[in-house]
């Protein structure tokens, strides 16, 4: 759009245009403009370089909103008060700023992260609200809850950082909404440091947006690389896993729902949550499916195979309608990290996680011979780049290709003269051992014995299905 005086006529005159705003700049008045967004509200602005040179500003240039065009605000008005602004900026202040500060003058952080909890989130999970609450109260309250909001620079935002990551924000935190006197170890760490940061930006970039900041101190604030763990069960220790469910089972210690739980978790690769929330209803035994109304991704379809929804089929149906229904009537089973402590214990299998069952069902898809693009279509991943981590499992043509050429000029390279010792095969290479998936012994220590009695020796069988030999 050409730049032209503003005036009432000129500013009258232009038109919104669908799906962007459009800016009518001044000829007289550099940075003086208009902003006239698709809904056709027009609002006088002024663009300026800030003259304050730090971390949160950097000289970068910032806008400054004047007011809205009307009866009570004239193009006339709207021009001496963008000269007075452009006048303060020349004398090295930064009306933005000041601005911001006085509509949150006597904010602290702590009443900024209750407003955020109450205005900024109403499109987060449940889980995620839970997390951001112990995030808040136990990291970021303690460490910078009575701070003035307009008093926050970068150098609090990496102490909050570094303090989290070395287990200065520890402590002991007490649940509010679950069991009585509920209560679980915060012990923070370089993940929880770098989560909760994350948070903390999103919480000033809301008070941006609410205009009570007039920049995000917490962005560009260099954080701890996340650690990707990649752990896969063998087939020895799948079997394991099978023989303790059962063995659990048979005990009659733990109820047996959090166990068909596990069981499913493995023989489908979903989430925790997306077992745990499921209902009857939501079943399709004909297309051997679920039907999933929420996930983590949104709504989902989980394809299950033929041992999952036999098994399935041998549960009971609860009057509640949840498949595995919880100690506390009508509702469903919600933590099962005793049961899953009690059941790697048993199998031996102390550096699994609960999550790793998930990995495992699609290493071991991956590795059947099961594209990516289908290995996320199980998993219900949103993004395909998620699925890449799987990729080094798959059978590489690239490495197929690799051993053929060395083969044969190895062989190119032996001497008719001398003795030739046979040159590996492919099949023989590719029969070496995964790395990184140890040898395990499938006789467990003494240390797996619990109130059960001592644990079987493991059977590389279809042990999660629950059957027996000749059942």
């Amino acid at each position: 759009m050409p730049n032209v005086k503003i005036s009432k006529r000129s500013v009258d005159g232009v038109e919104p245009e669908p799906g962007r705003d459009v800016y009518l700049w001044d000829t007289e008045l550099k940075g003086f403009a208009v902003k006239v967004k698709p809904s056709g509200s027009k609002t006088f602005v002024v663009r300026y370089h800030s003259p304050v040179h730090d971390d949160a500003h950097g000289g970068k240039s910032r806008t400054y909103t004047i007011g809205r065009y009307g009866a009570a605000l004239t193009p006339e008005l709207a021009r001496a008060e963008a000269k007075r602004v452009l006048a303060e900026v020349a004398l090295g202040r930064d009306p933005a700023d000041e601005k911001a500060a006085a509509k949150g003058a006597g904010m602290t952080v702590g009443e900024l992260c209750d407003l955020y909890r109450a205005e900024g989130s109403a499109l987060k999970k449940p889980a995620t609200l839970k997390m951001d609450r112990s995030r808040i109260d136990c990291h970021i309250r303690p460490t910078l809850g009575t701070m003035q909001v307009s008093a926050v620079k970068r150098a609090d935002v990496e102490r909050l950082l570094q303090r989290i990551a070395t287990g200065g924000t520890a402590t002991m935190d007490r649940r509010k909404g679950e069991k009585p006197n509920a209560t679980h170890l915060v012990r923070g760490g370089t993940g929880a440091a770098t989560r909760t940061v994350a948070l903390f930006q999103a919480i000033l970039e809301f008070a941006c947006n609410r205009g009570i900041l007039a920049v995000n101190v917490a962005k560009g604030v260099k954080r701890f690389k996340g650690k990707k763990i990649e752990r896969f069960l063998s087939e020895l220790e799948l079997a394991r896993l099978g023989d303790a469910l059962a063995d659990l089972e048979r005990c009659g210690v733990y109820n047996a729902a959090p166990l068909q739980a596990i069981r499913l978790l493995t023989l489908t690769g979903c989430r925790r949550n997306e077992v745990l929330e499921l209902r009857w209803e939501y079943l399709d035994e004909e297309r051997s499916l679920f039907r999933l109304p929420d996930s983590k991704t949104g709504q989902k379809i989980v394809q299950i195979g033929a041992d999952a929804l036999g098994l399935l089929n041998r549960l009971p149906r609860d009057p509640s309608g949840w498949i595995f229904p919880g100690d506390v009537p009508g509702e469903h089973y919600k933590n099962i990290a005793r049961v899953w402590e009690a059941v790697r214990k048993r199998a031996e299998l102390r550096d699994v996680r609960l999550h790793d069952l998930r990995h495992t069902f699609a290493s071991r898809g991956v590795s059947d011979g099961a594209s990516l693009p289908i290995i996320g279509r199980l998993l219900g991943h949103s993004n395909p780049s998620t699925t890449q981590r799987y990729a080094h499992l798959s059978d590489d043509p690239l490495r197929a290709a690799a051993d053929r050429t060395s083969r044969t000029i190895a062989a190119a390279m032996l001497s008719t003269s001398t003795p030739q010792s046979p040159v590996p095969t492919t099949s023989a290479v590719r029969e070496e051992p995964d790395v990184g998936v140890p040898e395990l012994s499938s006789s467990p220590s003494p240390s797996a014995r619990s109130v059960c009695g001592p644990m079987r020796a493991a059977r590389p069988r279809n042990a999660l299905r629950g059957q027996r030999p000749g059942a």
